[in-house]
């Protein structure tokens, strides 16, 4: 418990204990990418790929026109898994399977924006630490289902205002993971909780090289949510936070406050484990990213952002309970040379003005999910880049056809004058057919080229 008590308390004030641990670990990764020279001569014979990739996206994401639309590949979870032939179980606690899903998956599906699906290795990290949170299968569940989140009331409404580090580590944090607890469950282990991190660390840190040596971008190199999220998901529960937003909304606006501070921190150190910096050629010619060309820029800007409950709150509530710790987290990462992709699941058509306030122009990606995208480009084009929206019905029980028609219409609406990344809503769902995934792919290829 002092291990996991001290860990707590250098995620919500890092010190300079934190920034030194990140220093050893990539220290130790540089030390092994020095000797892999496969994949320093894969990176030299494909970086002109992976530099174009590149400048599609940060074209689009600060609303410039690029040569094509950027396509997003993003996928729920376990798309390439079952795609590959492997079950969802093999594809959490398998790294080699999972990594074999992951690279036959960008090799067989060209694009310019992916989720690094071998983040997902977490099955044995999560027995190992006892994680109560989280169902996952094979351990709780059946081979083929994704994994659940747990939701409980931990936090008792009458209970807000006595909310902080402390009653987190007595009351919370026991039933969130067994490593913090009088009775662990068998096989949970401190010393096998840190194995397994380290070597996931440097497993992800490997295959983040790996992709960009075979010209595939890894943009993403941080994950955080929305304080109000966390609130609901690890707290309250949709149900306890669904009725305190009307009986305690002071309440839950102030603990979302102080939940900011710590998720931003988190989402921070992440990016600097896992950035990499490198100067982006002249020859691409970034006249709109002037300062690529005098300094090293880290290619792996992205975070990913889940915005998951926010459809729940009507205007009002939005504005005044979740909106602020939003935007504080949000401000933080823009003030730190960093991307949030802010994922706003379900329909937040009659939130959009509000979320028109965030940081910009072209600081911020908006992934739509069930919004209506016509009024997101109309509210937010020319502040906040759209990506996304082929519906998973589309993709899972569509027809190419079917596909390559939505995906002009997206193109010839939302993409027409720049600012505008085409994927699925939100991701690519599990059951989506690799045949309207390609069809996406061909139509923004074909259909998304800009006439300059």
């Amino acid at each position: 418990m002092p291990f996991i008590a001290k860990a707590l308390d250098e995620m919500v004030h890092p010190s300079k204990l934190t920034n030194f641990g990140i220093r050893i670990l990539r220290g130790l990764h540089q030390v092994k990418r020095a000797f892999r020279f496969k994949e320093k001569k894969a990176f030299n014979a494909n970086k002109d790929l992976l530099f174009e990739r590149i400048k599609r996206i940060l074209m689009a994401v600060e609303l410039k026109i690029p040569d094509r639309v950027p396509i997003s590949l993003a996928c729920s979870l376990a798309f390439p898994a079952l795609y590959s032939g492997y079950t969802i179980e093999e594809f959490l606690y398998d790294p080699r399977k999972n990594e074999d899903a992951f690279f036959k998956f960008v090799r067989d599906f060209p694009g310019e924006a992916y989720f690094p699906s071998f983040f997902f290795q977490i099955g044995k990290l999560v027995e190992a630490a006892g994680l109560r949170f989280i169902k996952i299968p094979g351990r709780d569940l059946e081979p083929n289902v994704g994994y659940q989140f747990v939701e409980r009331e931990l936090l008792e409404p009458n209970a807000y205002n006595e909310f902080g580090l402390n009653y987190f580590k007595e009351k919370i944090l026991p039933e969130l993971t067994d490593l913090a607890s009088e009775h662990p469950a068998k096989g949970v282990s401190m010393f096998k909780t840190m194995r397994y991190a380290f070597g996931y660390i440097s497993r992800i840190l490997h295959n983040l090289d790996r992709a960009e040596s075979l010209g595939v971008p890894m943009l993403l190199g941080s994950f955080t949510m929305q304080p109000f999220d966390m609130v609901s998901l690890l707290l309250r529960g949709l149900r306890g936070v669904s009725l305190d937003v009307r009986k305690y909304p002071e309440e839950v606006r102030r603990i979302c406050d102080k939940l900011a501070r710590t998720l931003l921190n988190m989402a921070l150190q992440s990016a600097k484990l896992f950035k990499r910096e490198l100067h982006f050629p002249e020859a691409y010619n970034f006249e709109i990213f002037e300062h690529y060309k005098s300094k090293k820029e880290n290619m792996r800007q992205g975070v990913f952002f889940v915005c998951e409950r926010a459809f729940m709150l009507n205007p009002k509530q939005f504005e005044e309970i979740a909106f602020p710790s939003l935007n504080y987290v949000v401000r933080g990462l823009v003030d730190a040379n960093l991307i949030p992709i802010l994922s706003f699941e379900q329909d937040v058509t009659h939130l959009l003005p509000i979320i028109r306030k965030l940081p910009g122009p072209g600081k911020v990606v908006f992934n739509c999910d069930l919004t209506d995208i016509v009024k997101a480009k109309e509210i937010l084009g020319d502040h906040i880049c759209i990506m996304g929206n082929v519906p998973h019905s589309l993709l899972t029980v569509g027809s190419p056809k079917q596909i390559e028609k939505y995906c002009i219409e997206l193109i010839e609406k939302i993409g027409v004058d720049g600012g505008f990344i085409l994927g699925a809503a939100l991701a690519i769902p599990d059951e989506a057919k690799p045949e309207n995934v390609k069809a996406m792919i061909d139509a923004g290829m074909k259909y998304g080229v800009y006439r300059q």
